[in-house]
C-alpha cells in the first residue's frame, strides 16, 4: 500500500475542480497529504464544494481566457507561496457532437492548448523553486468524439 501522506507538505493546484476528474484529483491529492487549491469557474460552486474539506480551498476564477492565466498564477502564489503540483483539467464543452474534424473542433483544441500552455508557462517560473515540481495535463478528446446522442 502506498504511503498515505506521501505528498505531505506539497502545494497542489487543480483547475476545473468543482466536479468530475478535477474534483477527484483535488480530493485524492489532499487525501495523500497535499495542501490543495481547487479552482473552477465563477458559477461552479467550487468554494462551497470544498468548504468542509480540510486541506482544500476552493476559489472561483476565469478559466476560459489564456491571457488571464498569468494573473491567476500570481494570485495562487500570494495564497500558497509555491506551487509543487499543477493539474490542468480544462474539459471544454462543445454544444453538439462533433461530426468531423471541422473548424469547431480546431478552435476547441486550439483554445484548450492555449489555456494549458499559458498556465504552464506562468507557473513554471515558480515551480522551478520546488524540488517536487510536477505538471499533470488531463485529456478531453473522449467527450468530443463521443457517438451522436451518447453522453461521454
Amino acid at each position: 500500500m502506498a504511503d498515505r501522506l506521501r505528498l505531505y507538505g506539497l502545494n497542489a493546484v487543480v483547475t476545473s475542480a468543482a466536479s468530475g476528474i478535477g474534483e477527484a484529483s483535488a480530493r485524492t491529492l489532499v487525501k495523500h497529504g497535499a495542501k490543495v487549491l481547487a479552482i473552477d469557474t465563477v458559477n461552479s460552486g467550487v468554494e462551497q464544494r470544498f468548504a468542509s474539506v480540510k486541506g482544500v480551498d476552493g476559489i472561483a476564477a476565469n478559466l476560459s481566457e489564456a491571457t488571464r492565466m498569468p494573473a491567476l498564477v500570481e494570485q495562487i502564489i500570494e495564497r500558497m507561496g509555491v506551487i509543487d503540483i499543477l493539474v490542468n483539467d480544462f474539459p471544454l464543452q462543445v454544444d453538439t457532437p462533433v461530426q468531423a474534424i471541422d473548424d469547431r473542433l480546431q478552435r476547441l483544441i486550439k483554445t484548450r492548448a492555449e489555456l494549458v500552455m499559458s498556465l504552464c508557462r506562468s507557473a513554471l517560473q515558480h515551480m522551478k523553486k520546488s524540488p517536487a515540481g510536477r505538471i499533470i495535463n488531463m485529456g478531453f478528446l473522449r467527450s468530443v468524439f463521443a457517438a451522436d446522442g451518447i453522453d461521454a
